[in-house]
C-alpha cells in the first residue's frame, strides 16, 4: 500500500472513530462502532474540500451516498464508507491536500482524544503522538492500531528523551497479553505509567525531538553563525537541516514567522571545511556551494560553528543530506524492515502453524485411514469369519443332507429289499396259490368228473331201480319202502351234492376274487416299485447337483482363501506403512524437541555472554577509575551519565568513540550470529558446528572489549 493512500485511510478511520464515539456520547443506548448515512453526509462534508478531486460538491457527494447506501438499512461501517470513496473516486492520493485532510481530520476526533483521565500532555503534544501513532501504525489494519514492538519502541525513544532509564520489564508488567494498541491506549499508558511523575518540559521536549526525528524528518538542528549575502554580516541562525533541505530561523521557535530561509539541496551541492585564518573573527566555518551555479538562487552560504567537532557534525550531516536526496526517509525505510521482518515472521509462524496443522491433518488422516483399514480389517475377518460359519453351516448341512441322504438310501434300500422280498414271496405265494389252485382244480375237475360219474351212475341205478321197480312194481310192499326209503336217502344225498356244488361255487368265487386282489396288489406292487425307481433316478440326479455344488463351494472356498491371504498381505503392507510413518512423525517430534531445546539453551548463553560483557566492562571501568591518581590526593569519584541524543550515546574523545563504534559492531555481528546459529540450530545436523563459532567468537569479542 502507498505511504500516502495508508496516511489517508488511517485519518478517515480517525474522523469516522471521532463521530462515532461522538455519537455514542449523545445517545444512551451507543450504535456501537458504525453510523447512519445522516452522519456519513456530515463528515464527508468537512473533508469533501481536502480529498483532491473535482467530485466533491456536498450535494454531489450526499447524492451519492444516497444512492449507494439506499438499500443500506441501519447503520454504515468504515470499510463500507471507504469502499464507498474509492469507488466513487473521491479519493485521488496523488491530488489530495495531505496537510489539509490531516487537519481537518484531526479536528473531528481531537474531542474524543482530548478527554483523558490521568491527562498530561497538552493538545499540541498529544497532537505529535497521534501524528507518531499514525506513522507506526499497522498499514492494513481496521480499526487503527499500532503492534507490541512499535508500541514498545515507541515508549522506548519517549523514555529515553526525557534521560530517564528504560525498563523492558516495567512496560511488559504495565501492558501484559496486549497484542495491539490503539491510540487512547498508547496515551494511557505514556501518561499514566511514565510521564505521570516527571517534569512536564522533559516529556514535552522528548515528544517534540521524537516528533522532529520521525515526522519533520530532522537531521540535525542547532545553532550556528550565517554569513550574510548582499551584507557580509554574520548573524545568529537557527538551523533545522531534514531531507529536503536546510532551513534557518531567527529563534528557536521554528515558526514560519521566524523563517529567514531555506536550502533546497540535491545532489549538485557540496560541503567543506574552510581552514582558518588567523586573524578571522569567526572559527570553525565550512561552505555550502552548488555546482554549476543556479542563477536564480544563491549557490554558496558560509556557516560557522562553535567547535571543530560540531563543524564536522554538521558536515557530515549535510553530505549525508545531499547523498539520500529523492530517497525515502529512513524512518519509513526502518519501519518498512521492521514490517517486513514482523510479516516473514507471521508468514514464517503461519507457515509453522501450517506445516503442524498439515502434519495434524496428514496424521489424523493417517490415524484415519489406519482406523478405516483397522476397520476394514475388522469387516474382511468378519465377512470371513461369517463365510466360514457359513461354509461351516453348508458343510454341517451337507453332511446332515449327506447322512439323510445316506439314511434315505438304505431306508429305501431296505424298504426295496423289503417289498422285493415281500414281491419274491407274494410271487411264491401266487405261484404257490396258482399251482394249489390248479391242484383243486384239476382234484375239483377229477372229483366232479368222480362225482358226475357217481351220479351218473346212481343216475343209471336210480333208473335202474326205477325200471326194476316199475318190473317190480308189483314185487312186495316192504321192498317198495325199502326202495323209497333208499330213493329218499338218494334224493337228500343229490340236494347235499347240489348244496356242496353251490358251496363250491362260492369257493371258487371267493377264490377268483382273492386272484383279482392279489392282481391288483401285484400292480400296486409294479406301481411302486416304478415310483422307488423313480425316486432312486431322482435322488441319483440330487446327488449329482449336491456333488457339484459342493464343487463350487469348494472352488468359492479356494477363491475366499486367496482373497483372506491377499488381504492379510494387504493389511501387512499398512501396517508396515504405519509403522513407518509413525517412526517418522516420532522422529520429527523428537528433532522439533531438540531445536527448541538448542534455541533455548542459545538464548541463555546469549543472555549470559550479555551479561559478562557488561560485567567486564564495569570491572574494567573500575580499575580505570582506580589506576588515576593526582599525587597522593584520592580522586573523587563522580559518576557522570553519559549524554544521550537521538542520534545514541556520546562519545568524549576519538579513541572512546572509536572504542564504542567498535563494540556495537562487535555486538551487531554477535547478534547476526547469534541469530543464524539459532536457525542453524533447526536443523540438528549444524548444531555443534554453531555452537563452535559463537565460543570462537566470544573469545574473539573479549580482547575488544577489555
Amino acid at each position: 500500500m502507498d505511504w500516502r493512500r495508508e496516511l489517508i485511510t488511517k485519518w478517515l478511520w480517525h474522523a469516522y472513530n471521532g463521530f462515532v464515539e461522538s455519537e455514542n456520547e449523545k445517545n444512551t443506548e451507543p450504535s456501537g462502532a458504525d453510523i447512519d448515512v445522516s452522519q456519513l453526509k456530515l463528515l464527508t462534508a468537512h473533508i469533501g474540500t481536502s480529498l483532491g478531486t473535482a467530485n466533491n460538491s456536498p450535494s454531489s457527494i450526499n447524492a451519492d451516498l444516497e444512492k449507494h447506501f439506499k438499500e443500506k438499512q441501519g447503520h454504515v461501517s468504515f470499510q463500507d464508507y471507504l469502499e464507498f470513496l474509492h469507488v466513487h473516486t473521491f479519493i485521488e492520493p496523488d491530488l489530495v491536500d495531505l496537510q489539509k485532510l490531516e487537519e481537518s481530520c484531526w479536528s473531528l476526533c481531537q474531542k474524543t482524544y482530548g478527554n483523558r483521565v490521568n491527562k498530561v500532555l497538552d493538545m499540541v503534544q498529544t497532537k505529535r503522538i497521534w501524528k507518531l501513532f499514525n506513522f507506526l501504525s499497522e498499514a492494513d489494519e481496521s480499526p487503527c492500531v499500532m503492534c507490541r514492538e512499535e508500541t514498545q519502541l515507541l515508549m522506548e525513544k519517549l523514555i529515553l528523551g526525557t534521560g530517564n532509564r528504560w525498563d523492558p520489564a516495567t512496560f511488559d508488567y504495565h501492558t501484559k497479553n496486549i497484542k495491539s494498541f490503539a491510540f487512547l491506549q498508547i496515551m494511557a499508558c505514556f501518561e499514566t505509567n511514565y510521564a505521570k511523575g516527571m517534569d512536564r518540559m522533559c516529556v514535552s521536549d522528548s515528544v517534540d525531538d521524537l516528533y522532529d526525528t520521525v515526522i519533520e524528518q530532522c537531521e540535525k538542528k542547532g545553532w550556528m553563525i550565517k554569513k550574510g549575502n548582499n551584507i557580509t554580516k554574520w548573524k545568529d541562525r537557527w538551523f533545522i537541516l531534514k531531507k529536503d533541505g536546510m532551513y534557518y530561523y531567527t529563534d528557536k521557535s521554528a515558526t514560519p514567522k521566524t523563517q529567514k530561509g531555506m536550502i533546497k539541496l540535491d545532489k549538485a551541492w557540496s560541503s567543506e571545511s574552510l581552514a582558518d585564518q588567523p586573524n578571522a573573527k569567526h572559527k570553525n566555518v565550512f561552505t555550502l556551494a552548488r555546482n554549476p551555479v543556479d542563477p536564480k538562487q544563491k549557490s554558496h552560504y558560509e556557516l560557522s560553528t562553535t567547535d571543530p567537532r560540531s563543524r564536522a557534525e554538521w558536515i557530515a550531516a549535510v553530505n549525508a543530506v545531499i547523498n539520500s536526496a529523492n530517497q525515502d526517509s529512513i524512518h519509513r525505510t526502518e519501519l518498512q524492515e521492521r514490517r517486513r521482518k514482523r510479516q516473514e515472521a507471521k508468514d514464517k509462524e503461519k507457515a509453522e502453524q501450517d506445516s503442524l496443522q498439515q502434519q495434524n491433518i496428514d496424521m489424523a488422516a493417517h490415524q484415519m485411514m489406519v482406523k478405516r483399514l483397522e476397520e476394514e480389517k475388522a469387516e474382511a475377518l468378519r465377512k470371513l469369519q461369517l463365510e466360514e460359519e457359513e461354509r461351516r453351516r453348508l458343510e454341517e448341512e451337507e453332511q446332515k443332507f449327506r447322512k439323510r441322504e445316506e439314511e434315505e438310501r438304505i431306508r429305501i434300500q431296505a424298504e426295496m429289499e423289503r417289498l422285493k422280498k415281500e414281491r419274491e414271496e407274494a410271487e411264491q405265494h401266487a405261484q404257490n396259490e396258482a399251482a394249489m389252485r390248479i391242484q383243486k382244480e384239476q382234484e375239483e375237475l377229477e372229483r366232479q368228473l368222480r362225482e358226475q360219474e357217481e351220479r351218473d351212475k346212481q343216475q343209471a341205478e336210480l333208473d335202474e331201480l326205477r325200471r326194476i321197480l316199475e318190473e317190480e312194481k308189483l314185487k312186495n310192499e316192504e321192498e317198495r319202502e325199502r326202495l323209497e326209503e333208499a330213493l329218499r336217502n338218494l334224493e337228500r344225498l343229490l340236494a347235499a351234492e347240489i348244496q356242496a356244488k353251490k358251496d363250491e361255487e362260492e369257493i371258487r368265487t371267493r377264490q377268483a376274487r382273492l386272484l383279482e386282489e392279489e392282481a391288483e396288489r401285484r400292480k400296486e406292487l409294479e406301481k411302486l416299485k416304478e415310483e422307488q425307481e423313480k425316486q432312486l433316478a431322482e435322488e441319483a440326479e440330487r446327488r449329482k447337483g449336491l456333488e457339484q455344488q459342493s464343487e463350487q463351494l469348494a472352488t468359492i472356498q479356494k477363491e475366499q482363501a486367496e482373497q483372506l491371504r491377499k488381504e492379510q498381505e494387504k493389511l501387512q503392507k499398512l501396517s508396515d506403512e504405519r509403522k513407518a510413518a509413525d517412526a517418522q512423525l516420532q522422529e520429527a517430534k523428537v528433532k522439533l524437541e531438540q531445536a527448541e531445546t538448542a534455541r533455548a539453551e542459545q538464548e541463555a548463553e546469549k543472555l549470559r555472554r550479555e551479561e559478562e560483557i557488561k560485567k567486564k566492562k564495569e570491572e574494567r571501568k573500575r580499575e580505570l577509575d582506580k589506576r588515576v591518581n593526582i599525587g597522593l590526593a584520592k580522586p573523587l569519584q563522580v559518576k557522570v551519565t553519559k549524554l544521550t541524543s537521538h542520534r545514541g550515546e556520546g562519545a568524549f574523545t576519538e579513541a572512546e568513540f572509536d572504542i564504542i563504534k567498535e563494540i556495537k559492531a562487535k555486538e551487531k555481528e554477535l547478534s547476526q550470529k547469534l541469530s543464524l546459529s539459532i536457525s542453524e540450530d533447526e536443523d540438528l545436523r549444524n548444531g555443534s558446528q554453531a555452537n563452535g563459532e559463537n565460543e570462537v567468537f566470544k573469545e574473539e569479542l573479549e580482547p575488544v572489549i577489555e
